[in-house]
């Protein structure tokens, strides 16, 4: 039985090493990676866009396969690597723009309210009933709430007299977002939230806007997104991703669909076929 990896002193046959990307969830990173691959044979590069890329500025030199010699040389990789890995990633960061930053400004107005931003002051204690002669201490004795959190809270607010923020909305939790969501400036009452009582008050709400950092979050999860659907479909697909059997005594290969069930009956050398349909249309799925 043939190896096909040696890592240290282990050494893997095709079938071992199936059966570890397998185990430690590698195979569904490899399939995606394939999608990937077929979805980048789209994707051009110029040389002004990879002159730029490996430090050089915008304007590529007359003689650009020496510029790329000398990269290669003082970076110490091959020609393959610089391929392979640099421009690869490049050109991931391509088919990004190109196939979702017009996307972002619609999934932006969608899913606005995620990106709303606010500080606040908050207490945290794990004794209901403290919470609650807090909470009257500061709606009718006019307690400063920043005085109470430095000597009451138990969360790390204690250190800022209980000063929060700035912070996503969508980084609270959902109670906290209702609360906050009518942008009333009052003390709220105490609020459960894993266990401790939360008793917190609006002081600033930013709404949220359309920044570029905003805009490369998006794209980035609507990137993220689409790999992890389509990996997805062709990891459920039998007829797409195989295990690929060879008997000892046949030169002709035999399939079987690659369940997690196959693991407990494979018994041969076996390597995984790259998907049979590698046609998968970024158009389509992206509109």
């Amino acid at each position: 039985m043939a190896a096909c990896l040696k890592i240290g002193n282990l050494v893997f046959t095709c079938e071992q090493l199936i059966a570890a990307m397998a185990r430690y969830r590698l195979l569904e990173q490899l399939v995606g990676e394939v999608i990937l691959d077929s979805a980048l044979s789209s994707i051009s590069l110029t040389e002004e866009e990879v002159f730029q890329r490996l430090g050089g500025g915008s304007q590529p030199p007359l003689d650009f396969s020496e510029f790329i010699s000398s990269w290669l040389q003082q970076n110490q990789v091959t020609l393959v690597y610089l391929q392979q890995v640099v421009l690869r990633d490049l050109r991931i960061e391509k088919l990004k723009l190109n196939y979702f930053d017009a996307q972002a400004e619609s999934e932006f107005l969608r899913r606005k309210s995620e990106f709303d931003q606010v500080e606040f002051l908050r207490i945290q204690t794990s004794n209901r009933v403290l919470a609650q002669e807090l909470y009257f201490q500061i709606r009718d004795d006019s307690v400063e709430m920043s005085q109470l959190a430095q000597q009451y809270s138990e969360g790390s607010e204690r250190h800022t007299n209980g000063w929060v923020g700035s912070m996503k909305m969508s980084d609270l939790p959902m109670p906290i977002q209702t609360v906050f969501a009518t942008r009333s400036r009052k003390v709220q009452r105490p609020i459960e939230i894993d266990g401790k009582f939360w008793i917190v008050q609006l002081e600033q709400f930013y709404p949220a806007q359309l920044t570029h950092q905003v805009r490369t979050d998006l794209r980035e999860q609507m990137y993220t997104r689409w790999v992890k659907s389509k990996t997805k479909a062709v990891m459920n697909d039998p007829d797409v991703v195989q295990v690929i059997q060879t008997s000892e005594n046949s030169d002709r290969p035999s399939s079987t669909p690659l369940f997690p069930r196959w693991l407990k009956s494979l018994d041969r050398s076996s390597t995984v076929e790259r998907p049979a349909d590698s046609s998968f249309s970024l158009e389509k799925e992206c509109a």
